[in-house]
């Protein structure tokens, strides 16, 4: 069920935009303040983006001789996350207008973490603007069935599952 909403939470959010760029047309900013902002606290963003990188830095060091840098930056608006390549530096910048938008959950902002690795380390197919970051569909692919699984294996997903309440 998990893997279902965030699944659909991609296909839902046409403001995300990886690699660098914001869609043309994309003027989406939110606030702190904003009354259109979800609950997420400054810290709760923080600590998920360093336990991200603490998760998968060793491996990305050890197997790929690069430094993972997930870069978070609060206090921007702009609702937007990427990936791009600095020498052997692998980064992923996450903005705070992302994350307070109202279908981010701490969960959907993992899977954001996961899709923008998945450049990184998804394979091919390879976008056409560099050699080196997959694209999208192969982005979204190593999110759900690599980066999350896991990240969550260690989980209680059933004692999670059981708690909540799903339409019939």
């Amino acid at each position: 069920m998990k893997k279902l909403i965030l699944s659909l939470l991609f296909v839902s959010l046409p403001v995300l935009a990886c690699d660098g760029g914001i869609p043309h047309g994309n003027s989406r900013n939110i606030s702190a303040l904003s009354l259109d902002a979800n609950d997420m606290t400054e810290q709760e963003f923080r600590s998920t983006l360093k336990d991200f990188e603490k998760f998968f830095g060793p491996s990305v060091d050890n197997e790929h001789k690069a430094e993972l840098q997930v870069i978070g930056s609060w206090g921007s608006n702009t609702v937007n996350a990427y990936a791009e390549r600095d020498d052997d530096a692998w980064l992923i910048t996450i903005y705070g207008g992302l994350a307070r938008h109202p279908a981010i959950t701490l969960d959907g902002l993992k899977a954001t973490l996961c899709h923008e690795l998945g450049h990184h380390l998804g394979g091919y197919p390879k976008k056409s603007t560099n050699k080196w970051s997959s694209a999208e569909g192969q982005a979204d692919y190593f999110a759900m069935m690599k980066c999350l699984r896991h990240l969550w294996e260690k989980e209680d997903n059933i004692g999670i599952m059981s708690k909540k309440e799903v339409p019939a």
